[in-house]
């Protein structure tokens, strides 16, 4: 059992940066670690409120991206170029490098929870993958509002997309009309 490479593994995130921000231009963006704390943190305050198990969304939303840790952090358009069951293997082969050590039980647990999230089998895991989307729509907003240069458009276009939570929706559109306003107040 080698629990530390698996912790050292996930520490990897910590300096994996968002390739979509960097694309845009961005020079000082937000990492895989920071990003996926967001979505647990957005996740359990809205499963919460939603009467959902804030816990089992939080953990989703920390497991959500893991496998970047061993892939990088591939944009939509670098995951829309493999067949779907390519980057399925990828990730799980990913997801295995990176909880080798651990003792079965436990990387069969984080398995089944990377499973629950992307297969969206449960309430919890459909509003992570919403909250996801949220996540980067709030991150384009701070963007813009510290790089004049910054159009958050396209990633609002992009956040928006799929989108079907009534509550995630309201969110959103009071979000764009921070943007639109210029404001994160």
């Amino acid at each position: 059992m080698d629990v530390i490479s698996a912790f050292l593994a996930c520490l990897r995130l910590k300096s994996v940066s968002r390739t979509g921000w960097l694309k845009s231009g961005l020079v000082d963006v937000e990492s895989v670690a920071e990003h996926s704390f967001s979505v647990a943190i957005i996740s359990a305050i809205l499963a919460k409120i939603k009467g959902l198990d804030p816990y089992k969304a939080s953990l989703l939303g920390l497991v959500h991206d893991l496998p970047e840790a061993v892939t990088g952090d591939l944009t939509p358009w670098e995951k829309g170029r493999l067949p779907e069951e390519d980057l399925t293997e990828i990730e799980y082969s990913a997801l295995s490098s990176i909880l080798g050590g651990v003792p079965v039980e436990v990387r069969e647990y984080f398995r089944g929870l990377y499973t629950e999230y992307l297969t969206k089998s449960s309430p919890e895991a459909v509003l992570v993958s919403e909250v996801d989307k949220l996540e980067m729509a709030l991150q384009a907003l701070v963007y813009s509002l510290t790089d004049t240069d910054f159009d958050p458009r396209p990633f609002l276009d992009s956040a928006s997309q799929d989108l079907a939570d009534s509550m995630i929706i309201e969110l959103f559109k009071a979000l764009v009309e921070r943007v639109d306003r210029g404001t994160h107040k």
